[in-house]
């Protein structure tokens, strides 16, 4: 639900992204004036969006080390098989 009726939107209907039709943006009140328009500052935000990447498990692994990683794999399997025999 938005409230008030003095809010400008910005909607982007080609987003070059696979996953999504279109974009919404919801601009502040008093944007900071400067030499780019809304339009493009609007443009410009969501190429940073698309390009945001999650770590993959592998690198998460190689941060904690491959020895604390096992440990922990380790571990959970030990714990998993003592409450599959007890229950």
């Amino acid at each position: 639900m938005v409230r008030g009726t003095n809010k400008m939107v910005i909607e982007i209907n080609d987003t070059g992204n696979p996953y999504f039709d279109r974009a919404v943006l919801y601009v502040k009140e008093h944007p900071i004036n400067g030499s780019r328009t809304v339009e493009d500052e609007a443009q410009q935000y969501l190429a940073t969006i698309q390009t945001v990447r999650y770590p993959r498990i592998s690198s998460v692994f190689r941060s904690i080390g491959w020895k604390r990683a096992l440990q922990i794999l380790l571990g959970t399997a030990a714990g998993a098989a003592l409450l599959f025999f007890l229950f």
